[in-house]
This record gives structure tokens, sequence and C-alpha cells, in this order.
């Protein structure tokens, strides 16, 4: 009868408000998968850049350029306790120095993972501290009405009988002396025995009583103590349900716990969750941070993961990397060389503390430079030994590594894993800390590699190499002057091939930082080198690098300002080298002034050599139109005296603006003249189109 009463009513509803109960269902179905697809993407977002540059003359020849790059993440949700990041990005150019890319990297965040299963541990043992909180409440509680109970049967004892009889017992032996004269000799032996249960009754009585006052002394000591027990559990439940630190109150939890029968400490301890002790969880392209000798400074396109257990932790890494070369005497293109590597270590310990570790490395060794002769690629394999030991302020890392190498052509090895072999070796101690009665920081190293060691650590010639530096920092006058100074020698030595340089290097940099207020000067000299492999020859190229820097902010009335000097001197030993780095001096003068609604530069820059001098004036203005839309216009003069004297005008522009629920733009174009092999002024043009945004 019912169920034909609703078929009835649904029947004579009308088809319009059907209509709009099927939308209220499609919509909510629509709002449910909408916020099941954000349950499981979430931080998504999207950048794009689009770049071009018109043919430009110069050591890198370089004709019309235009390059594309892309990124897009957003944070994956595989399960409540899994968060992971996944970025993909890609690049597609027509740059003979740059190679097209796809990559995609799956991060599972081991911060993310640690501080999510934190706050899940948080609540989990907020909610466990509450419940034996409470317990042990109750337990005091049924304590303390037990206590008070037998305190009210201890005051009624004894019972009115009984203090009846001892008023009776007490007058008795009060008119003893009476009795023993007055009383016939008959009843005499009958007040005799009552005399004697009088004396017995009143020493029982006066007994009991004394035991009874030192039972209530007791029990109020009992009651006091369980009341201020009950108290204390009460304000430490308040805390724990306001959200009051832990800590705090698990020491008041388990001090009276303690009392309670059945009580497990244990329960109160935190727990962690497997995931938390992964450090490291990858899957795509990375970059790995791996031992001194054996991958480090390279990204692999592959697997990489590093789990932490109590005592030992465990790594594993595999994947491709590439280990590209750029021919710019020949081809001038890119050489893609794709290599497969694998890294694995097993360490007692903990890698941010002491540990000793173990490890294999190999993979595929793409071709060496050895003379004439271009050595064929080969799969290498080697062993890993390394430590760190920490004491108070001072870290030491050590490591020592063997591998089975490559047969180097003129070498009398064969590259096989051989043990007696010192080539195939390599050893590295580290070792940084501070003395802290002078404030001061040291670093210093020691690496030694021989001829036939193979390792990943970067694209390498084979040589015998033995390595040294030593660096220090201090701060002067409240860390307002910060200084640094090393020392670095490097004895570079390839027995295959003829070395036109000599292989010792001892390199000596400086820096110094000073901080008052608005105003910061910094100054530093830091020398580099580098090999040129040409034919049979290693080539060695060696420049110095001497810069200065003083900026200072301050007002100009009520305007914000800014003025800084650059100063820089390149020198270089080659004269090969100078179309790299010029052997020349530069200078930069910079002014800003920043208004409400727009700001101002002007800056001017100077540069000389041996060949000719480069002047630049620069001078820009940027406008906020609108909260979302910014433009910026500018104009550059440059000047290039030679053996002729030129001077040309260039221009350039931008503008970034926003769109609500769609993303961010931006727009730039340049007009810009450099100076060529033939020291004349060339014209270039650039421009880029970006675009980012982020969305749910």
């Amino acid at each position: 009868m019912i169920a034909s009463i609703k078929q009835a009513l649904v029947l004579k509803m009308p088809d319009s408000i059907r209509k709009a109960q099927r939308h209220m269902d499609s919509s909510e179905r629509k709002k449910t998968d909408s916020a099941q697809r954000n349950a499981l993407l979430g931080n998504k977002y999207f950048s794009y850049t689009g770049s071009y540059v018109s043919k430009l003359e110069g050591q890198y020849h370089i004709d019309n350029l235009f390059q594309q790059v892309f990124t897009y993440g957003a944070t994956v949700q595989l399960s409540k306790e899994l968060p992971v990041n996944v970025l993909l990005s890609g690049r597609k150019t027509n740059s003979p120095y740059f190679r097209d890319y796809l990559d995609f990297t799956i991060n599972a965040q081991p911060e993310q993972i640690t501080r999510q299963m934190a706050g899940k541990s948080v609540d989990s043992r907020k909610n466990r501290l509450l419940r034996e909180a409470e317990s042990i409440r109750s337990a005091y509680n049924k304590r303390l009405n037990e206590l008070l109970q037998l305190q009210n049967k201890l005051k009624s004892l004894p019972g009115d009988s009984c203090l009846s009889y001892y008023v009776q017992s007490r007058e008795l032996l009060a008119s003893e002396a009476y009795y023993q004269d007055s009383v016939s000799f008959p009843d005499r032996d009958n007040i005799h025995r009552k005399l004697a249960d009088a004396r017995q009754f009143m020493a029982s009585f006066d007994s009991t009583r004394r035991l009874l006052d030192s039972f209530n002394v007791k029990i109020d000591q009992y009651i006091n103590t369980a009341r201020l027990a009950f108290s204390d559990l009460n304000n430490t439940i308040n805390d724990i349900r306001s959200g009051k630190a832990l800590q705090t109150a698990i020491p008041s939890v388990i001090r009276y716990g303690s009392e309670v029968t059945g009580f497990d400490s244990s329960m109160l301890q935190e727990k962690t969750h497997w995931l938390q002790n992964f450090r490291r969880l990858a899957l795509g392209r990375s970059f790995v941070d791996g031992s001194q000798l054996t991958l480090r400074d390279i990204s692999v396109k592959g697997l990489q993961a590093e789990y932490q257990a109590e005592k030992y932790f465990y790594s594993v890494v595999a994947g491709w990397t590439d280990f590209g070369l750029r021919d710019f005497l020949g081809r001038n293109d890119r050489v893609k060389l794709n290599s497969l590597v694998y890294a694995a270590t097993i360490g007692k310990g903990k890698k941010d503390n002491n540990y000793i570790s173990l490890g294999v490395f190999g993979g595929q060794k793409p071709g060496g430079y050895a003379g004439s002769n271009y050595r064929d690629s080969g799969y290498i394999w080697g062993l890993s030994l390394a430590g760190q030991y920490q004491l108070r302020y001072w870290t030491v890392n050590a490591e020592l590594a063997q591998s089975n190498g490559f047969r180097q052509p003129g070498s009398k090895t064969s590259g096989d894993f051989d043990l007696s072999d010192k080539s195939n070796k390599a050893a590295a101690l580290q070792a940084s800390g501070a003395v802290r009665a002078i404030a001061l920081h040291l670093t210093g190293y020691v690496r030694y590699y021989g001829a036939n060691f193979q390792g990943f650590n970067a694209y390498r010639i084979n040589a015998a190499n033995t390595l040294w530096g030593v660096e220090a920092s201090k701060s002067f006058f409240r860390q307002s002057l910060q200084l640094e100074v090393a020392v670095k020698t490097d004895d570079y030595r390839n027995p295959y091939v003829e070395q036109v340089y000599d292989g010792r290097n001892i390199i000596q940099s400086f820096s110094a930082r000073f901080n008052k207020g608005k105003l910061t000067v910094s100054a530093s000299y830091k020398p580099v080198y580098q090999y040129l492999g040409v034919n049979d020859s290693l080539f060695e190229a060696r420049f110095q690098v001497l810069q200065g820097v003083a900026g200072i902010s301050y007002k100009t009335g009520d305007i914000p300002s800014n003025s800084s000097l650059l100063f820089n001197r390149f020198t270089s030993r080659q004269t090969t080298q100078q179309y790299f780095f010029g052997n020349s001096y530069n200078l930069v003068a910079s002014q800003s002034f920043f208004f409400p609604q727009h700001s101002a530069l002007l800056s001017g820059s100077y540069l000389a050599n041996e060949r000719y001098t480069y002047w630049l004036v620069d001078g820009c203005i940027q406008y906020k139109l609108h909260r979302s839309i910014s433009i910026k216009i500018g104009g550059r003069m440059y000047a290039l005296h030679s053996d002729t004297d030129q001077t040309r005008v260039g221009a350039y522009g931008g503008t970034i603006f926003s769109i609500k629920h769609i993303g961010q733009f931006s727009l730039r174009c340049e007009s810009n003249y450099f100076p060529d092999l033939q020291y004349r002024l060339y014209g270039n043009t650039m421009a880029t189109v970006g675009f980012s945004t982020r969305f749910k």
C-alpha cells in the first residue's frame, strides 16, 4: 500500500520538478567526482616559455634560434600516507648546442610524508594519551571513593554497645576497691571475674583505638594524595583536549599511571610509520648526491631511493645519464652519450651522523680521449668503502674505491679488477668544522685518482690526479665583515697523451663582504682553469677574475632609491681564449628609483680589452597600470671603438599581466647590438613569451 502511494506520488510529480531533481543529482555527482579528482591531484601548476634569438655571430655562431620550454607539476595523493610530486618538463629547440628532451620526475618527497605522518602520529598519541589519562583518572576516582567509604566505616567504630560496655568497664574499674571490701564472699569470685574482663576489654579497646587513629591518619594522607592526583589528571586531560604540547602531559600520566595496576607506559611512546624512514624516493630524472668517488653531481633518469632504518641505511640508484659533449672546433653540434649507471649502498648508522658503508657501482662508461685513438665505451664496475665520524663541531668523511677500469692504449695493465693495481684505485678524505674559541670555520680535503680509475662523478679524461684544498671563513665586527680564503692545488698527469702545460696548479682565492645598515661592499679574486684536447695534445687555459661590488639603499626625499657599482677584471694567459674572457676591464654603474606606481632605472657599462672598447647606456621605466598589469619600456645606446667608431641605438619593452582564473602572461622583446668577430656592432633581436598558472 505504502509503495503504491509513493509510486503514485512520483507519477503525479510535474516534469519540471523531476528534471530539476535529475539536474541536482547530476550536479552532486559532478561535485563528488571533482572533489575526488582534487583529492587525488593538488597544487597543480603549468608554465611555458618560448624564446627567439635572431642570427648571432661570435665564438658560438648561432642561426635564428627558437626554443620552447614547458613545465607541469602536481601533487598526487596515491594514498593517505603517500603524497608524491609529479613533474613533467620538456624542451624543443633548433639550437645545435642544446638537445630536445621530455623528462618526468616522480618524487615521493619524504619530508612531506614525515610531516603528514607526524601530524597523524600526534593525533594518534593525543588520542592514546587522552584514553590513558581518563582511564587512570577513573582508577584514582574509584580508589578515592573506596578510601572515603573506609574512612566512614572506621569513624563508625566502635558501635554503641561497645561504647556502653566501655563506660561500664571504666566505672567498674574505678570502683574496684569498693567491690573488694563490701562484696560478700559468695559473690567475690564473680566480681573478680568481671573486673578481669573489664581490664582486658579496656586494654584491647585502647589498643584498637590507637590503631584506628593511625589508620585514619594514613587514610587521610591517601585521600589527599588521591584528590591531588585526580585534580592533576583533570588539568592534564583539559590540556590534552585543548591541544597543548603532549610532551608536558606524558610525564604526569606516566607518574600517576605507574600506581595503577595494568598500566603500560610503552603505549605512549611515539610510533613511526615505515614510510617516514624514506629519505628519498624518486622515479624519473633526479639529481644524484652519492659518495665523493662514485656517483655525484650528475642527473639520472631512472630510480633513486634511500631508506634509513633504526640502525642501518640502504640506498639504490639505477638509470641513464647523458655524458654529452660539444665539439666547438668541429661540427659545432652536441654529441648525445646515454650511459646506464647504477649504485647500491648498505651502511650502519645514519648518513647525517656517524656511519660506515659499503657500496657497489657500475654501468656503461662512454668512450674517452686517449691520444689519436678514441677509446671505445665499455662497462665498468667497482667497490666503495666510505665512512663518516662526527666529534663535537667537526665532521670527517673518508672513502676508498676501486674499479676495473679500461685498458688504455699504451698501458701495461689489463683493466681487470686487480687489488694489486694502484692505477685503478681512488681515495678521498674531507674534514670540516669550526674552532669555536675564535669562530673560525675550516674545510679541508685530499683526493687521489689513479690513471685507470673509473667513476661517474663527471665526464673526465683518464689521468692520475691528486688534489687538495683548504678553505677558511670568519666573521668580524658582529657579523658585519665576512672573509673567506681558499688554497687549492691540482696535480693532473695523463700518461697517454702529450701535455702542453704544467699539470701542477695552485689556486688561491679570496672574498670579502661588508654589510653595515643599507650599505653592502664585496670584493673577490677567483682564478679558474680548464683543459682543451686537440688531436694528440692537451692544452690548458687559465684566467683570473677580480671583482668588486658596492651598493647602497637610501631615500631621495620620500622616494626609495638604490645605487650600485660593479668592477671586474678578466685576464687570460692564452690569446686563443680572449674570445671567451676578453682580457677585459668591466665597469657597471646603476641608479634606481622606486615610485608608488612606477620605477625607473638608469645604468651605464664600459668594457675595454686589447681590441676594442664598448660602451652601453641603458634607461627604462616600469609602470604599474593596474594591480594585475605592468609594462616596461627602455632604450639603449651602444658605442664601439676599434679601427672605426660605431654607434647604434636599441630598444626593449615588455609587459606582465594576469587574467583571473586563467594565469599570468609575460611578453618581452629586445633589439640589441653586440661586438662580432670583426669588432663591429652586430644587430640582434630577442623575444620571449611566457605563461604560468596554478589551478585546482
